[in-house]
């Protein structure tokens, strides 16, 4: 368990030791930037210099909403966002702060995954609330009510010709996004 770098030129595995018990090791989303590595994970995110030197760790003793962080995404403005059980999507700063940016009306949103659209607007998929979107200035709820496949998402990924792909437990739903 963790994290592991393979060489394709040797195909050769190897460790990337950090500091981390059980729940640490086990990575849920990975994703970087010029100067980081960001691993979301059971005990929240890591960060690791581009050397995968572990240079912070943020839980909830630093702010986060949760420890269990689903998903990670750096969108196109170069923001962290992660997708945890919460009351909303939140953006870590590089100075650690954990910031609500896209709230939503109810408490506790167990969000699993979250994809960024040609527009930039944010999607998040939800284990039981269907699929959200947050526009610069709205907020929408795609649910089976409105002909998605499950209101329990898994994963989501921007696709082409304005769509997002929802990943479900017995198939998948594709939204196109010039209806919304």
């Amino acid at each position: 368990n963790g994290l592991f770098l393979m060489n394709m030129k040797t195909n050769s595995v190897r460790n990337i030791p950090y500091e981390a018990y059980s729940m640490g090791k086990w990575i849920s989303g990975i994703v970087s930037d010029d100067r980081y590595v960001y691993l979301g994970t059971k005990d929240g995110v890591y960060r690791l210099g581009n050397d995968f030197k572990e240079e912070a760790h943020f839980t909830t003793n630093d702010g986060l909403p949760h420890n269990n962080i689903e998903h990670v995404l750096l969108d196109s403005k170069g923001r962290l966002l992660f997708a945890t059980r919460s009351k909303g999507i939140y953006e870590l700063t590089r100075e650690g702060t954990a910031n609500l940016l896209y709230p939503v009306d109810r408490a506790d949103v167990e969000f699993k995954s979250l994809a960024e659209d040609i527009n930039g607007n944010i999607w998040a998929a939800t284990n039981g609330d269907g699929v959200i979107c947050f526009k610069k200035d709205s907020v929408f709820q795609i649910t089976v009510a409105s002909g998605l496949k499950s209101d329990f998402c898994y994963s989501l990924i921007s696709a082409r010709e304005n769509g997002i792909c929802v990943g479900h437990r017995l198939g998948m739903s594709r939204i196109n996004t010039l209806n919304m």
